[in-house]
């Protein structure tokens, strides 16, 4: 009875679609599609790159969820709070409080 959805940027949507990744991308993603859902957020700037990715995935549209964030939110990546914590700075605002022990030391 439950559901798996799998959360995302629109940046890496995109590279969901890359054939580079897979021998046979789309009977990968009929499996990945028949097991789960994909929500995904755009980035900002990412406009035609996912409207690309998107033209890919028309044949799994119903498992697609569109996410709207805040302008403010859009833009945090785990790409850049990786780099964040590697530079040392404080991503305490870009992250949820549980989340903070997890990445001291990383």
């Amino acid at each position: 009875g439950s559901r798996l959805t799998f959360g995302m940027g629109s940046d890496k949507l995109v590279q969901l679609v890359d054939p580079g990744w897979y021998e046979d991308r789309d009977a990968a993603l009929d499996r990945l599609f028949a097991r789960a859902e994909v929500a995904y957020a755009p980035r900002p700037d990412e406009d035609e790159r996912l409207a690309g990715a998107l033209a890919v995935l028309e044949p799994w549209q119903p498992r697609l969820r569109l996410l709207s964030l805040p302008a403010d939110v859009a833009g945090i990546s785990a790409r850049s709070v990786r780099e964040a914590v590697r530079d040392g700075r404080d991503v305490g605002a870009h992250v949820p409080p549980d989340v903070l022990p997890f990445l001291a030391g990383s």
